[in-house]
């Protein structure tokens, strides 16, 4: 009976070591460009580069990510876009800003699980004549900090079930033992 059980805990062992070996998992990080239009300061396009977590590997399949802007004023809130996949684990998305201000801007994939939060602040361009020549300032565009938040609670729950297995066969072990 005791080769029995040590058979089960060598099977359990190399089925719950091989699984997240082969596994991306559940959770992603994402990392964003914002890129402002050379001749509309208004005009961005967001690049977005979604991995997993776990290994640092570009999303193969195609996610479902989501572009969500905020503001000041009348048009505070955007209606939240798909992302458009151009290559693994690349998606972008052009947008125009109604002017100036500062945005708040959030990038999402649903599986995985990830999301990417900034603030990016619009500058109006202004012309300005002296003496007969003209200076323009151009526009200047922040993108603020990158504080991309995942979420790691599969990896625990994993860990925490793959302890249960190993107690269950120590404890069938050592019950048989006793026999």
């Amino acid at each position: 009976m005791l080769g029995s059980a040590t058979t089960l805990l060598a099977l359990t062992l190399v089925v719950s070591l091989a699984a997240p070996a082969s596994a991306h998992g559940e959770t992603g990080v994402i990392a964003a460009e914002i890129t402002p239009d050379a001749d509309d300061p208004t005009s961005v396009t967001v690049t977005a580069r979604v991995t997993y977590e776990n290994d640092g590997e570009p999303v193969e399949d195609e996610a479902r990510v989501t572009y969500q802007a905020t503001g000041d004023g009348p048009n505070a809130l955007f209606p939240s876009e798909d992302m458009r996949r151009v290559d693994a684990g690349e998606y972008e998305l052009r947008t125009t800003f109604p002017g100036e201000g500062s945005y708040s801007l959030s990038v999402l994939s649903e599986d995985p699980t990830a999301a990417f939060e900034t603030t990016y602040t619009v500058q109006a361009q202004t012309t300005t004549t002296t003496n007969g020549s003209t200076t323009t300032t151009t526009t200047e565009a922040d993108g603020g900090d990158d504080d991309g938040v995942t979420l790691s609670w599969p990896v625990v729950v994993g860990i925490l079930l793959f302890l249960a297995a190993v107690g269950g066969v120590v404890i069938v072990a050592v019950r048989q033992r006793r026999v």
